[in-house]
């Protein structure tokens, strides 16, 4: 549970006083026995969305992505930039992080959207904070009260931080919070104690994923989150922090019970992950849409292809491997993954983020090309949308946005 100061305690008391909450739905799985299926058996719709390309909205890949009323808002590593498209491919603005080469300070590392006011932030450094509207321009700048550069907003302007630290040579001997609650740039709750010495799990045992661990499940009020090495999936809310569920995977597949308390463990868990590449490691990159739960599991095991990516449904208890979605007429023979096809796009960036109805994630124009070169022979009708994306674009265009609504009954 979060640990509230006393102030917020009249605002919060009416959520917390209900007495112990209900323990975390137990889903048992075994990742090795999930099915196939096609992307029509799967997918109410699919739909693809080409970028508008030119010389100002050129950039390399989509690293982030968050979906608005109105906007697809990306982040790309390689130009350092936000851009915004609309919601129908066409640019619309860009905000520039600066030359990362000439200073560091200067990279984007993530972003959040305060959805109530349209804002766009981000870190520059641990102890500042930007904040830009939708049409690109800077409105302010302010000091962060967390030093933590991966963050989300909730409603009424509440951030969440994630401010995990710990290494016994140049960290005090003091206190921190894993999960830190902002409002009006001051804390007024955390959750998950640790010594940023002494904890047992230092920060160079810990693999997280190339994301933020916050997931979004449509809506500015709450966001899932997993921590490192637990198997537990957490609903975070501006008042409180609840594990909703609990992965149960078969013996051979799991951590030790105490891998991350034990501190005989310290500095080996690589060690050990590498001497049992069976065990699931890490858990990212999760969505719920109604009763279908999308997430991804790590191992360095080749029969799980160490980038596989599930679909389970918590009605029927069925478990799809996305990797062996197929691909048929209903998305026109394009890629759902793209693993084993041309390239590991989709094993790098997975579904890029989720608004409730669709889960998105984004293509290449080189791949999209490429499948439909392979595909020349199946006399394929496409969409009037990427008709005129095949004829008017090329391999080195901007990146297509893909969104995939589930079927409610997997």
């Amino acid at each position: 549970m979060l640990r509230f100061s006393f102030l917020s305690y009249c605002v919060i008391m009416a959520i917390t006083a209900f007495g112990q909450d209900e323990a975390p739905v137990s889903i048992r799985i075994d990742p090795y026995n999930a099915v196939g299926s096609t992307a029509g058996q799967t997918f109410d719709e699919v739909i693809y969305t080409p970028l508008e390309t030119s010389g100002e909205s050129l950039f390399g890949s989509v690293d982030q992505l968050v979906v608005t009323d109105k906007f697809f808002i990306i982040k790309d590593r390689n130009t350092n930039c936000i851009l915004l498209f609309f919601k129908d491919g066409k640019f619309h603005c860009k905000i520039r992080g600066g030359d990362v080469g000439n200073n560091q300070l200067n990279e984007i590392h993530s972003f959040s959207v305060n959805r109530s006011k349209n804002e766009i932030a981000f870190k520059r450094g641990r102890d500042r904070m930007l904040y830009y509207d939708f049409n690109g321009k800077k409105l302010r700048e302010e000091r962060a009260v967390v030093g933590g550069m991966t963050f989300r907003f909730f409603s009424r302007d509440a951030i969440v931080f994630l401010d995990y630290n710990v290494n016994k040579l140049v960290l005090p001997d003091s206190i921190n919070y894993e999960l830190k609650y902002t409002r009006n740039n001051k804390v007024y709750a955390t959750s998950f104690p640790y010594n940023m010495q002494s904890g047992p799990l230092p920060s160079g045992d810990i693999s997280y994923p190339d994301h933020s661990p916050f997931y979004e499940i449509g809506n500015d009020t709450a966001v899932l989150y997993w921590r490192p090495y637990n198997y537990g999936i957490y609903m975070l809310t501006p008042n409180r922090v609840k594990e909703i569920y609990r992965f149960v995977f078969p013996l051979a597949n799991s951590l030790p019970d105490d891998f991350v308390a034990n501190a005989a463990f310290y500095g080996k868990r690589w060690d050990y992950i590498s001497s049992h590449p069976s065990v699931i490691y890490n858990a990212s990159y999760t969505y719920k849409i109604g009763d279908n739960l999308f997430f991804k599991l790590n191992t360095l095991d080749a029969g799980l292809r160490n980038n596989d990516s599930f679909i389970y449904n918590l009605r029927s208890g069925d478990l799809i491997s996305v990797t062996h979605i197929t691909a048929d007429s209903s998305n026109y023979f394009l890629p759902v993954s793209d693993d084993g096809i041309f390239s590991v796009e989709f094993a790098r960036r997975n579904f890029l983020t989720s608004d409730g109805a669709y889960v998105y994630t984004s293509y290449s124009s080189l791949l999209m090309f490429n499948v439909r070169d392979a595909t020349k022979n199946k006399n394929i009708t496409y969409s009037p949308v990427l008709m005129k994306y095949f004829t008017q674009e090329t391999k080195k265009s901007n990146p297509v946005i893909v969104q995939f609504k589930p079927k409610e009954n997997l």
